[in-house]
């Protein structure tokens, strides 16, 4: 199951965006094309920043958003500040992917709109 219905907000209500680890309770994750909810509901110059988590079970999610966040640049609809990784927690212990516990590691993007 992925979130993707509209925010119930009038358009451009809100000066600025944070969203942390855009995932579910069921650890679905949230639509991609939620970004483009960002856009709507923000106002002009508003920040838009949001994290995701950065591990081997999320690559194609993180491949889906990044082409959706480019051909938003592309279309001048925000532009980024900054993307960049960084340790979340020190531990992820959640973590399936291995029997060694390692830190949880997610991808911060800064966007401002235009």
């Amino acid at each position: 199951m992925m979130l993707t219905n509209h925010l119930e907000t009038v358009e451009i209500n809100y000066y600025h965006v944070f969203l942390q680890n855009p995932t579910t309770i069921e650890n679905d994750y949230i639509d991609n094309n939620c970004s483009q909810e960002f856009i709507r509901i923000t106002k002009p110059g508003s920040l838009i920043v949001f994290t995701v988590r950065n591990n081997l079970t999320n690559q194609a999610y993180i491949a889906e958003l990044n082409e959706i966040v480019a051909a938003m640049e592309k279309a001048n609809l925000w532009t980024k500040i900054k993307c960049f990784g960084a340790e979340q927690y020190g531990l992820d212990l959640a973590s399936l992917e291995t029997d060694k516990k390692t830190p949880l590691f997610s991808l911060v993007y800064c966007y401002q709109k235009v």
